[in-house]
């Protein structure tokens, strides 16, 4: 039995393997029949064990999941409706874990929930960056008036350490934290210690936090004021992917998959924030138990909540570039951007 479960079970002592496997139902699905439907209430992750899966946001095919994916995994984490429709292009055979099943593993501590957040939280980065390079290719985007960047004097790179300390008094980590849609959710006490992780610092104006190609070393949480997401494009141009403000992440992206940031970050106006860096970032990333499973289920939440908008932005370019060139868009890929 070990030799069909799940990749994502490789790696768990035989014991922990058998235990997590018992809550696994096997599934069949018929070609053409639905798995997952965009907007219903349901939280079940499975485990594609043959067949092929096509994922669809609204009108638009976003990709497909074969042997050895998981579906359903951002609805489980992101605690949110089903964000896609996924239909069988061949028979599938599955293997699920409703949300029972999920709640007794956790309250267990079962490794197999850690194995799961880590995972989901790579992928859903992965699939950011894969917009963003979509994006990155296809968009029009607007023209941006090129400043020179303001070099630090001497005073300023001498004082900076004192100018960082100087605002940590005047935000609490703990309750930007707790105020937070992305990590308010999560218990106090919990919240208490992963606050000790951030310190806080502040931004001037049109200032570039994160910079498009440059390694990710960082992640922020908007405690004061707001960021613009910008993609840039050829010739000068760029394409904004939103607004981030207060109780947001931004960063994550980058840092998750030990990868090169594929979005500038620019301030809107005086920017206070708690940021965290890389190394605290993989210390947290892979501790086991409440604190470690908070701070991966968070992220997983703020990957979520900047993928769908990048997603149907990148489906919205290409539709609007095939209608101009006469070709039929609807059910082609939108770059893949879902390949798992």
């Amino acid at each position: 039995m070990l030799g069909a479960l799940p990749a994502i079970f490789a790696g768990l002592p035989p014991e922990f393997q058998h235990s997590a496997a018992s809550r696994l139902e096997p599934l069949h699905v018929d070609t053409g029949d639905p798995i997952m439907l965009e907007g219903e209430e349901d939280t079940t992750v499975a485990f594609v064990g043959s067949g092929t899966c096509e994922i669809w946001r609204g009108e638009a095919k976003v990709g497909s999941a074969g042997p050895r994916d998981i579906i359903g995994e951002i609805e489980l984490f992101g605690g949110m409706p089903r964000v896609c429709t996924i239909t069988a292009a061949t028979p599938v055979q599955l293997q699920a874990l409703g949300p029972e099943a999920f709640a007794e593993l956790a309250r267990e501590g079962h490794p197999i929930v850690h194995h799961l957040e880590r995972a989901v939280l790579r992928r859903i980065a992965e699939r950011l960056s894969r917009a963003d390079e979509t994006i990155a290719q296809f968009a029009k985007g607007r023209a941006v008036e090129r400043k020179p960047e303001r070099t630090p004097s001497l005073l300023d790179r001498l004082t900076a350490p004192f100018r960082r300390s100087a605002v940590a008094p005047e935000v609490d980590p703990l309750e930007v934290l707790t105020s937070s849609e992305i990590f308010g959710w999560a218990p106090r006490d919990v919240l208490v210690e992963l606050a000790g992780a951030f310190e806080v610092v502040r931004f001037s104006p049109e200032q570039k936090i994160c910079r498009q190609g440059e390694e990710g070393d960082r992640i922020f949480v908007v405690a004061e004021g707001s960021v613009e997401v910008l993609v840039e494009l050829a010739q000068g141009r760029v394409h904004s992917r939103g607004i981030v403000g207060p109780g947001r992440v931004f960063g994550d992206a980058a840092v998750a998959r030990t990868a090169l940031r594929t979005a500038h970050v620019v301030t809107h106006d005086e920017l206070v924030a708690l940021t965290m860096g890389r190394a605290d970032f993989q210390a947290l990333f892979a501790v086991d138990g409440p604190v470690g499973s908070v701070f991966r289920q968070a992220l997983v939440r703020s990957l979520t909540l900047q993928l769908l908008p990048a997603l149907d932005q990148a489906a919205g370019i290409l539709a609007q570039r095939a209608s101009q060139e006469e070709e039929l868009y609807k059910g082609t890929p939108v770059g893949m951007i879902w390949r798992d």
